[in-house]
């Protein structure tokens, strides 16, 4: 690694806590909470829920309270508009996959990073390459581009290179391939069991595409992989994965990066100080969203003071991590630009790519004859439930997706039955308002809003919502089935007589499936995984 006059100039004059602080990065939870932590002199902050503007007024303070400027990322994996409001949501990697155009992927991106640097965002922990060959897969699901390997490797490399001509540092993840297996590392230390052969050939090929295309860091995965590292080791803390695979085998000289460490998979399994400089010594540079940081931060030092790490790997772990945010453009302007702000966010342009992915991705998986397109004056109902309806979030609207079939075929008879709980059930009355839209209607439309969700274990639908379908089923009418989100579920529901992909649930992705049920356009969505709907 070649470090420019600049890097090497900060990094001698740096003192040691300084040094040991650019290693971590920790979650943002307030202004204030950031603001005191800057005593600890940390690398960056991850954001999650906020509002556009307060984050980037945020920003500027911390950027401008810092002698060295902060990473300040976030996971916008399918859009500003998920996480934070005011900005623009686009439709997930799946969608993308669906579409397969590697421009629309670039420009997606791009429009992406274009958002994410106006707010003051200047790294973004994506593509995400995993390549989700198990339907049972609770966390990947529609984060990942498709099931084909190929497919994945294309779209993550021109995910990468959008996302750089819109100025923000890019992270593939998660190294070396989490899609293959069906436990969620928020939760718990799972395993991908296949062969070394079968890893070359499908989990790395993605891998090896973002690198030639100059991904800046590669995320680990917090699974065990026993054809890489037969003692055990979760990727994170492997050095046979973390360098041998990932530094000598791939030759990549970026940043490595862990995923959370207050995630499950670590923190239930193994103690903090282990976790800390393990993953340091295995090859990590920068860490991610320790528990307590302090007490992280701490634990660094003591293993430096003690001879347990290097001085020489933590000046070589600093220099990566400065020279990427040299190379981001962080040291000349780290802030953004509260003036231009309005007119650089949820811009006309980024609403017409967001569409333009949802209209190219949302996916007709079969259809009865003569039933397609929806027509105007038939009697058309709409019956939507969710499973998950987070307050955090901004992005889920169910009942938009009736209001775009309304303004095509006039009026709609509608109703959302929420997550199909007590609540809904007994006090709003949902079922028995279904069963009347139902009976009142020649056609209905059900829209199953199906979020992966952290934690939760599976995202298969709950036995509740099929048997919800099934009844609707029974009473004689033709439906059709649209998942905003997890393609699998149209497995799990029986008796639609037609089937529809649309892989997210965001204003974009409704509009674009009104507007295809409809006939404005014809489907072009491929599916990019497997599946057969249930019959």
């Amino acid at each position: 690694m070649t470090l420019s006059p600049r890097v090497m100039e900060l990094l001698d004059r740096m003192t040691l806590e300084e040094k040991i602080g650019q290693v971590f990065v920790f979650t943002f939870v307030s202004q204030r909470q950031a603001l005191n932590e800057l005593r600890l002199h940390p690398g960056g902050f991850v954001r999650i829920y906020c509002d556009a503007l307060t984050l980037a007024r945020q920003t500027v303070e911390l950027q401008a309270t810092c002698k060295i400027p902060l990473i300040i990322s976030a996971d916008f994996e399918r859009g500003i508009g998920s996480t934070v409001y005011g900005a623009v949501d686009i439709v997930g990697n799946m969608a993308l996959g669906a579409a397969d155009d590697e421009a629309l992927t670039y420009e997606a991106a791009r429009a992406i990073a274009q958002e994410a640097r106006a707010i003051g965002v200047n790294m973004n922990y994506v593509p995400v390459v995993d390549v989700n060959t198990n339907p049972g897969n609770p966390i990947i699901n529609v984060r990942a581009f498709g099931s084909d390997a190929a497919l994945v490797a294309r779209h993550g490399a021109a995910f990468v290179r959008g996302s750089h001509d819109g100025r923000v540092l890019t992270c593939a993840k998660h190294f070396p391939g989490h899609g293959d297996t069906a436990t969620d590392s928020h939760t718990t230390l799972g395993a991908v069991t296949a062969s070394r052969e079968r890893l070359e050939e499908v989990e790395l090929r993605p891998f090896r595409e973002a690198i030639s295309a100059g991904v800046d860091a590669v995320m680990s995965a917090h699974l065990k992989y026993p054809a890489l590292d037969p003692d055990g080791w979760p990727a994170t803390l492997s050095p046979r994965i973390m360098t041998g695979l990932l530094r000598e085998e791939l030759r990549f000289d970026g940043v490595a990066v862990s995923d959370a460490l207050e995630m499950g998979a670590i923190s239930r399994h193994f103690p903090s100080h282990e976790a800390v400089v393990k993953a340091f010594n295995a090859g990590i540079d920068q860490l991610l969203m320790p528990k307590d940081p302090a007490r992280a931060v701490g634990h660094l030092r003591a293993a430096v003071e003690a001879g347990t790490i290097s001085r020489a790997r933590l000046d070589e772990a600093v220099g990566r991590i400065l020279t990427m945010k040299e190379r981001g453009g962080l040291f000349d302007a780290p802030s953004p630009d509260l003036a231009s702000l309005p007119e650089r966010l949820n811009t006309a342009e980024h609403r017409a790519t967001a569409f333009r992915v949802a209209m190219r991705g949302t996916t007709l998986v079969r259809a009865e004859p003569n039933l397609l397109p929806l027509k105007p004056g038939c009697r058309t109902g709409v019956i939507t439930f969710a499973n998950d309806e987070d307050g955090r979030t901004y992005f889920t609207e169910p009942r938009s997706f009736a209001a775009h079939l309304e303004a095509r075929l006039g009026s709609v008879k509608s109703v959302h039955c929420g997550q199909l709980d007590e609540r809904a059930v007994h006090e709003f009355g949902a079922v028995e308002a279904a069963r009347d839209i139902v009976l009142a209607s020649d056609v209905v439309v059900v829209g199953a809003y199906t979020r992966v969700v952290i934690n939760r274990g599976t995202a298969d639908l709950e036995p509740r919502f099929s048997d919800f379908f099934s009844s609707l089923v029974s009473l004689g009418k033709p439906i059709v089935f649209v998942s905003f989100g997890n393609p699998y579920t149209v497995t799990q529901i029986r008796g639609a007589a037609a089937y529809v992909c649309a892989f997210g649930t965001s204003e974009a992705a409704q509009e674009a499936t009104a507007s295809l049920l409809c006939g404005e356009a014809s489907f072009c969505g491929r599916l990019p995984v497997a599946l057969k709907p249930a019959s």
